[in-house]
């Protein structure tokens, strides 16, 4: 126990250390994040990327014209959606069926005028993934970030999913959520899981604040923060799938095995820099099974 507290807390110095160093970011890395996905490929159906705007927030407000947040936004249309398309997680993992359902429904694409039963009954990583194959297709780097969001309900911090998009003019990324159309959000805003994780083994935060309705505490945030580990890699999972690690949704991670908490403190710590620390992160990933998830 004595060897993985004195981890954490070098790590945390890292991670300190990476925050107020800032660093360029190496053209390998945003070209990286400029390929498509598995999740992310539009496949055939990229040719309804034609004429769409040019702006963040115009492009947001498109997304959010065709999806339906299935808690957030589902209760103002209610009468017009299906009770059966209550849900549709399921049915739409990738960008490719999501333009092939949104296709179906309506066959004139990514229109702003959309009728609620055209558009698809979807989350926030659904809104995500679609934000990021957008930019992707216009060689905008841009990467899938789970974490948690403080300003969806007051003095808890939700499992969200956004985007981390690369500002070219300022050589920077910034947060942008076309789930809730909010741009360039703030680090207080939205937690990213590997310093929410930091905090929770350091005793400083409310872990029964984190998480969703009925899924709150250091579970929730081990999985995130696995999600967003395979994401910052190249592969956005759906929340539903789960690597070994964090499979079991009743463990205890105050139970976890020495080595497995070692190896999720270096991984929260690397990733207070992605880019700095991308090959070590991959390798870290490639050589744990337990951090694996299955196939998409």
């Amino acid at each position: 126990m004595k060897k993985s507290i004195f981890i954490l807390l070098s790590l945390f110095i890292t991670v300190l250390h990476c925050k107020n160093q800032a660093q360029p970011v190496d053209n390998k890395i945003l070209s990286f994040y400029r390929q498509y996905s598995i999740f992310t490929n539009p496949g055939e159906y990229e040719l309804m990327y034609a004429n769409l705007p040019d702006s963040l927030a115009e492009i947001c407000k498109l997304i959010k014209a065709q999806l339906i947040h299935p808690v957030a936004d589902l209760p103002k249309y209610r009468n017009l959606i299906p009770p059966e398309r209550s849900y549709e997680d399921l049915k739409y993992p990738t960008v490719l069926t999501i333009l092939a359902g949104l296709k179906t429904y309506n066959p004139d694409g990514l229109i702003i005028n959309r009728k609620p039963a055209d558009r698809l009954v979807v989350s926030c990583r659904y809104h995500a993934i679609l934000l990021a194959s957008i930019l992707k297709h216009r060689g905008i780097p841009a990467r899938v970030r789970y974490g948690f969001a403080t300003y969806l309900y007051p003095k808890y911090h939700i499992y969200h999913v956004i985007c981390e998009v690369w500002n070219g003019n300022e050589k920077r990324w910034i947060l942008v959520d076309p789930d809730r159309q909010m741009i360039d959000i703030s680090s207080q805003q939205f937690e990213f899981a590997g310093n929410v994780w930091i905090k929770n083994q350091q005793g400083k935060l409310d872990p029964n604040t984190y998480g969703v309705p009925n899924w709150w505490g250091s579970h929730p945030i081990l999985d995130v923060l696995c999600h967003d580990l395979a994401s910052v890699l190249g592969t956005e999972h759906t929340y539903y799938n789960r690597p070994p690690i964090s499979a079991d949704t009743t463990m205890n991670v105050k139970n976890m095995p020495i080595n497995q908490i070692d190896t999720i403190n270096k991984i929260s710590a690397l990733m207070a820099n992605v880019d700095a620390n991308f090959n070590e992160l991959q390798k870290i990933y490639n050589e744990n099974k337990q951090l694996q998830f299955s196939n998409p």
